[in-house]
């Protein structure tokens, strides 16, 4: 991340974490607050805490069963980002492939399908470098993002991070 978005961000999450105590009780107050479960499920994605994400992901499934107000995609997300950092990447690959199907905004879906490409890179690295395991989660990584990239109209930025992410992914893997 560049210096003046890393320190964009770490501002919002020092707010976030002051703010932390005020936004449980605000959601404990009115439990029907899906907009403050969003934020505090992006707050507990970033401490990788999946206990709390999963909790409030059930209580959007509970309260927007039909998805009216559009959080069940940010909320999985939310907990597939935890997924990750915890290492759980094939967890994470379940909730970002529920995203994939939930997103209406190109910009949410090409996120998820990311997301997916990078958790399923990433669970290679949980297998023998060069092991047919390893190997074949790297090639559909890679074909998922070749895919990806096949789509014009995505936002430029995601383009860009595919772009990225498919070069790591290319790199490593062994030559035919």
């Amino acid at each position: 991340m560049p210096p003046d978005g890393f320190a964009a961000e770490m501002q919002r999450i020092l707010t976030v974490y002051r703010e932390l105590p005020a936004l449980k009780a605000k959601l404990e107050a009115n439990p029907d607050d899906l907009e403050t479960a969003s934020t505090l499920i992006s707050v507990y994605a970033g401490s990788g805490d999946t206990n709390r994400c999963r909790k409030i992901v059930r209580t959007i499934e509970e309260k927007d069963p039909e998805n009216t107000q559009r959080r069940l995609g940010p909320a999985y997300s939310a907990l597939a980002d935890a997924y990750i950092e915890n290492e759980k990447f094939r967890n994470a690959i379940k909730y970002y492939e529920m995203v994939v199907d939930l997103a209406a905004d190109p910009a949410e879906k090409a996120d998820a399908l990311i997301g997916r490409a990078y958790a399923q890179y990433m669970e290679s690295t949980q297998f023998e470098p060069g092991s047919k395991p390893a190997v074949n989660r790297v090639k559909k990584a890679k074909a998922e993002l070749d895919e990806l990239l096949g789509h014009t109209d995505l936002p430029e930025d995601r383009m860009e991070q595919a772009r990225h992410l498919l070069a790591q992914v290319t790199a490593d893997l062994p030559p035919e």
